[in-house]
């Protein structure tokens, strides 16, 4: 039964590594789109993955107590700081990325021009989403640093401000990397 746990476990640490990816990855396409029709895709598509988050949690977080409760107990510090990440991650995709997600999808929807407005580019660049799904992203890398060094919690806590501090700067190179400059414009 644990072999069968930890491959669940492992299975669900897969799904949501994918979603939060593509979600990214379809966010990067937002930033990226110079015609409404391409933002309709890659807008639809980011609220399709994001959704996927708390499923792949179940697979997550139902094997992971089985496997804290059958060999390594409540006291581990790196099972505990994993798991509040994966409950914040749990209620960060439904709460803070999904609204937003929709929001942009539904404006791409029903934007009647194929560019886009200036409105809808400000939507897509919207520093909340960006700082949340970019630390979501790093703190899934935390959580399979903490999976398999097993650090203690300094080392837990440690391993989880640098994701995190990493996340948020990647987000702002992003939003950054992408906004028209002027000195952009001119020298097209």
């Amino acid at each position: 039964m644990y072999s069968f746990m930890v491959f669940l476990h492992i299975v669900g640490v897969l799904l949501m590594f994918g979603a939060v990816s593509l979600t990214l990855a379809a966010m990067v396409g937002l930033l990226v789109a110079r015609h409404v029709m391409i933002l309709r895709t890659w807008a639809n598509f980011a609220v399709k993955m994001d959704g996927l988050l708390p499923p792949s949690a179940v697979f997550v977080i139902g094997p992971g107590i089985y496997l804290t409760i059958s060999a390594w107990g409540w006291q581990t510090a790196w099972i505990n700081m994993s798991l509040v990440l994966l409950l914040f991650m749990c209620m960060a995709g439904p709460v803070i990325n999904l609204p937003r997600l929709k929001r942009i999808a539904a404006a791409a929807n029903e934007h009647p021009l194929e560019h886009m407005s200036e409105a809808l580019q400000i939507e897509c660049r919207n520093v909340v989403l960006w700082r949340s799904v970019s630390m979501m992203a790093l703190q899934l890398i935390a959580i399979v640093y903490m999976m398999t060094m097993k650090p203690s919690i300094i080392g837990a806590i440690v391993a989880v401000m640098v994701c995190t501090i990493i996340g948020l700067v990647l987000a702002q190179f992003a939003l950054y990397s992408t906004t028209k400059r002027p000195e952009m414009i001119n020298n097209r």
